[in-house]
């Protein structure tokens, strides 16, 4: 036991020492959010980084942050610091893909949940109409569905269409997920009903309320007056022009 014991120590300080000279080559904040950089190291980059003009909201030629890259390698600890930061959750790259893409993506549970709780849109498009929730039906992640069926939005991402017009229930193939995701199926159903009856109605007249039918009232007996204040006018000229009775009674018959 001692020997593995000693064997176990000198490992981890071989380790440890490693890591350290692995470190050392870390110039950029990039490469610390990319490679297993320590947090301590992570946050020193970060630092010299600032000195020399970096800005949280920067990107590489890819249109990536630092936050995207973090969480495409699962870096849980680097993503908290970004966080805190202020490296937008929200940014897309030149794809379309955001922070919560790349974790969803790779089945990153934990990091799904901490960029949720940080304000990351669920509701945010790719270039090809996806949003994170078909990513995860059509990879068969569970418990990633499960994290999006918690969310308030839920029925408005169930019944959204990508590019190919296919909803996540569409898109999944793995029994688990089928199942999860049929239990909501009716409900999406009667939301999608819901939101064309809207469509609908926004192309029809309004109905009119009280006051607009009472203003419309007023117009119509106010263009009648008129009318026959006009029509009497007329009666009283054509009585000033008749110059015989035959031609009287034929007017008056007329009117």
């Amino acid at each position: 036991m001692s020997k593995l014991k000693l064997k176990t120590e000198s490992f981890a300080q071989a380790a440890s020492e490693w890591r350290t000279l692995f470190e050392q080559g870390f110039g950029s904040i990039w490469a610390a959010c990319r490679w297993p950089c320590s947090l301590e190291k992570t946050k020193e980059v970060f630092e010299q980084a600032e000195k020399n003009g970096y800005k949280p909201s920067d990107i590489n030629k890819f249109g990536e942050t630092t936050l995207q890259i973090a969480s495409r390698f699962h870096r849980v600890e680097i993503i908290q610091f970004l966080i805190e930061k202020k490296v937008p959750v929200n940014h897309r790259c030149v794809l379309g893909y955001t922070a919560l893409f790349e974790a969803v993506t790779t089945g990153a549970e934990k990091i799904v949940e901490i960029l949720l709780k940080n304000g990351a849109d669920p509701m945010l498009r790719d270039l090809h109409g996806d949003l994170p929730i078909h990513v995860a039906a059509r990879n068969g992640q569970r418990i990633v569905l499960k994290q999006f069926l918690q969310d308030e939005r839920v029925l408005e991402m169930l019944a959204h269409k990508n590019g190919k017009k296919k909803r996540p229930y569409e898109l999944s193939t793995k029994l688990s997920c089928v199942i999860m995701l049929n239990k909501k199926e009716d409900e999406v159903q009667k939301y999608m009903k819901e939101v064309e009856r809207k469509h609908k109605m926004m192309f029809l007249a309004p109905e009119m309320s009280d006051s607009d039918e009472e203003k419309d009232e007023e117009e119509k007996k106010d263009d009648e007056a008129t009318e026959k204040k006009i029509s009497d006018d007329e009666q009283v000229q054509n009585l000033d022009n008749v110059n015989s009775l035959d031609g009287l009674k034929k007017m008056l018959n007329m009117a």
